[in-house]
Order: structure tokens, then C-alpha cells, then sequence
């Protein structure tokens, strides 16, 4: 018979220990050990210990105290933001978005791209590219690219790492997205997953929604689909593809869908049905001269926008049913639509919903902007992140 080793139950007890705290460092900075306390339900010697651990590897940082109104004043800790950077990355149907952030999630750079091709191995060989010279920007850094987030229009199976179903992209359907990245950022560690699950996420953790346990977002791009947070935990299904209510049917003989169905909502509610309604093509027009016009009054515009918040509300009314959300968040490109487009939103679904449904929940356009789903890339990146910093705190 062969007994267990204590000596290993307990490292790894201190290890769980460890990326428990540095994850809610990540998560909560700046923060004190009092609070780190309270997050991780670890008693006050554990937590000091792991936290001067920390600091002796220059892992995490104090950057001074905050006053209370009686006793010792604690002291702050942060991530040393100078071990490296994160980066989000939002991939639509016909561009693509990248969001640089230190440690803290402070925004570095945004920028917006064109996907020329719908060849997934041109994606790969294009953010190869950016990464490469952001690695030489930010060369001063210690570990460079710590980590990065990728949300797609679609599924990635993260069993066989393959990215398994997206009716934007089809010809990245089976395309191995991990392997392909990897090799170019074999340092970096990566994660991939829906741009609604990264919306949701985005949401929660980079605005002003923290503590909110229950919350539908929209990532209302050139697609629809939507993330749902529920007691805390985002919903992702048996095989991870919840949220595509994007293509359910709103209108049994409606247009025809990118996925093969007719009357999809995403086909009246999205930002392709946007540029449907006035007849326009985004390579041409891009989305922020839309914006312009509507903000300046244009009446073909503000009408459209009506019309959209119309068919949106038609969709959440069905959302409202099915998980009665604390919280309705319009995300992505839409999010730029603002009061317009959820003053319309509230008028289609008082016309579908008894007013008794109607208390109790709010909906709102993301402050976040088009870059929520790039900020919920990067949000979800930091659990790998955290296992990284431990393992070079061990060294």
C-alpha cells in the first residue's frame, strides 16, 4: 500500500493558494491584503506570506496606502504591470480588432483592421505581424505578450482546438486557430472562445457591472449572439454553443439566413441588417459615418435605427422570458447606437410584454463601446495568466 505525500498535498495547497490570490489581484487591483482576505476566504497569515512571495520575485507591487477612518491605514498591491501585457483580439466578419492592455486592463492601444481574406492562415500571418512589432515596442517589458484573447463569430471546440462552427466564417470551420497562433507565440499563453461568451465576460469585469450576477449581453456585431451570465457563472451549454440566439426564428418565412434558415433575428437586428435597411455597403460607408449621421439627424437614419430597435425588442422579448436578467446590455458595434436604439428597444417590448415583466430590469448600451468583446478577450485570458506567475514565483 502506498501512502500519500503530505509534503505534496501541501504544495500543491500552497500552489491553489497562490493562483487563488495573484487571480484576484488581477481581477480587483489595486487591493489590499484585508480585501484579498475576504475575496479568497484565506486567513490573513496565509495571505501575507503568498503576498511576500510575490513581491520578493517583483511579481506583484505596493503603491501605497488608503486612508480608513480609524486604524492602520492598508496598504495597496498591484500587479508589477512592467512583467508584461495582455491583448484581446475581436474577429468579425469582415475586420477584426485589437486591444492591448497592461495587467491592470488599462486600454495601451485599440486599433481596427480589415479582414481582406476569409483565409484563416492570412489572419494567423497577420497577427503574427502585429504582435511582432508591439513585442518591439514594448520590448522594455519582462515576459512581453503574457497573454491573448481571441473571440470569434462562432464556436471553437477547445477538446480537439479546432475552430468548429462559425456561418460568417465558414472557411475557417475545422481550421486548428490554437495550434496555428501557438506556434507563432509559443510564449504567450492563448485563449479562444465565442465573441458572446467574451462579451459577457467583458462586461462584467472591465465596466461598471462588477458585481452583477446576472446579466444577458448582445454582441451586436455584423452577426447576433448573445452571452448570458447567470448567478454568476456564463451559461456555455453541453457542447459550449449556447447563445446563438442570434438565429433563432423571429418570422417563420422571413429572408434568408447565412445559416440556411429564414427569418433568423440576427437577419432584422444586426448590424448587417442595419446596412441592409439602408442600402448601403460597409466597405464603402463604415460604420462610424453611420454614427455621424444619426447623431447629426439625418431622418432615412434615425429611422432605420428605429426600425432595428423594433426587431430587437421582438428578440428580447424572448430573452426576457426564457432567463429574466437582472441586466440587458447592447455590446459591440450597436452599443454606438446608444439611447436611440434602446429608447426603441423599450417601446417594441412594451408591446409584447406585460408590465409586470417589465419592472425590475435594466437595459443599457455598453459604455465599453465596440471594444467590450476585445476587453472580455482579455478578461478571460487571466486565469491562465495567473498560472504563469506562479509558476515563475516558484522558480
Amino acid at each position: 500500500m502506498r501512502l500519500k505525500s503530505t509534503t505534496g498535498n501541501q504544495e500543491l495547497l500552497k500552489k491553489n493558494n497562490m493562483e487563488h490570490i495573484i487571480r484576484a489581484i488581477l481581477m480587483n487591483a489595486p487591493i489590499s491584503r484585508i480585501k484579498l482576505a475576504s475575496l479568497t476566504s484565506l486567513n490573513k497569515m496565509t495571505i501575507s506570506n503568498i503576498v511576500d512571495q510575490f513581491l520578493k520575485k517583483n511579481i506583484v507591487c505596493e503603491i501605497g496606502t488608503v486612508n480608513t477612518l480609524r486604524g492602520r491605514p492598508p496598504t495597496l498591491i498591484e500587479v508589477n504591470k512592467n512583467l508584461g501585457y495582455y491583448v484581446g483580439i475581436d474577429v468579425d466578419f469582415n475586420q477584426f480588432q485589437i486591444l492591448l492592455t497592461d495587467l491592470s486592463g488599462q486600454k495601451i492601444k485599440y486599433e481596427q483592421y480589415p479582414l481582406k481574406k476569409k483565409d484563416p492562415a492570412y489572419f494567423v500571418s497577420k497577427i503574427n505581424d502585429i504582435l511582432l512589432q508591439y513585442q518591439n515596442i514594448f520590448s522594455n517589458t519582462m515576459y512581453g505578450i503574457l497573454g491573448i484573447g481571441i473571440a470569434i463569430p462562432g464556436y471553437y471546440n477547445d477538446k480537439k482546438n479546432i475552430v468548429e462552427y462559425t456561418t460568417s466564417l465558414r472557411e475557417w470551420n475545422g481550421f486548428h486557430l490554437y495550434e496555428e497562433l501557438k506556434s507563432g507565440n509559443p510564449d504567450s499563453e492563448i485563449v479562444i472562445t465565442s465573441s458572446s461568451h467574451a462579451g459577457v465576460a467583458g462586461e462584467i469585469y472591465h465596466s461598471h457591472l462588477k458585481e452583477t450576477d446576472d446579466l444577458v449581453y448582445v454582441a451586436g456585431s455584423w452577426g447576433l449572439s448573445v452571452g448570458i451570465c447567470n448567478d454568476g457563472m456564463i451559461l456555455a451549454g453541453s457542447s459550449g454553443t449556447a447563445g446563438r440566439l442570434g438565429h433563432s426564428t423571429i418570422f417563420a418565412d422571413g429572408r434568408q439566413c447565412s445559416c440556411g434558415n429564414n427569418g433568423c433575428w440576427e437577419m432584422y437586428a444586426s448590424v448587417k441588417a442595419l446596412y441592409n435597411a439602408l442600402d448601403i455597403q460597409q466597405a464603402q460607408f463604415p460604420f462610424h459615418k453611420i454614427i455621424q449621421l444619426i447623431e447629426n439627424g439625418e431622418p432615412a437614419y434615425i429611422q432605420a435605427v428605429r426600425e432595428l430597435g423594433y426587431y430587437q425588442g421582438i428578440g428580447l422579448a424572448n430573452v426576457v422570458n426564457a432567463y429574466n436578467p437582472k441586466f440587458i446590455c447592447i455590446g459591440g458595434p450597436l452599443a454606438l447606437l446608444k439611447n436611440k436604439l434602446i429608447d426603441s428597444i423599450w417601446i417594441s417590448l412594451k408591446e409584447r410584454l406585460p408590465d409586470h415583466f417589465l419592472r425590475g430590469f435594466e437595459i443599457y448600451a455598453s459604455k465599453l463601446g465596440d471594444s467590450g468583446i476585445a476587453y472580455g478577450a482579455v478578461s478571460l485570458v487571466v486565469n491562465q495568466v495567473s498560472q504563469k506567475l506562479v509558476k515563475l514565483a516558484l522558480q
